[in-house]
């Protein structure tokens, strides 16, 4: 009877020893994965300037559900708006003002 207390005893320290260590390793790999994200937007020299208005000028085309602008130089964006149909600018070389929210640029002035 006293060796299946101690088995019994042993068995749920092990248990709970074997739930720490796996719910440990899943946090760590959590953990992980956010700062090596953080780290790299951080230090990713192309998105230090994504909350600042932009203004690019070239061609808008609307290929698909898609409107772009091809610049002189020859960068493609594509472009969003809440407030600016841009029907109205296809196939004209036109200047856009706008921020950018993730790749996309959200336009808030087109000329």
């Amino acid at each position: 009877m006293k060796f299946n207390k101690i088995f019994l005893k042993m068995k749920n320290y092990y248990l709970s020893l074997i739930f720490l260590v796996i719910f440990a390793t899943f946090l760590s790999g959590c953990t992980q994965k956010v700062n090596d994200g953080a780290i790299n937007i951080l230090s990713n020299p192309e998105l230090e300037n994504k909350n600042q208005e932009v203004v690019l000028s070239g061609l808008l085309t609307h290929p698909g559900d898609l409107y772009l602008i091809t610049t002189n130089s020859g960068k493609i964006q594509d472009l969003e708006s809440y407030t600016i149909n841009f029907d109205d600018y296809v196939g004209k070389n036109v200047e856009v003002t706008g921020e950018y929210s993730g790749n996309t640029l959200f336009v808030t002035e087109i000329k």
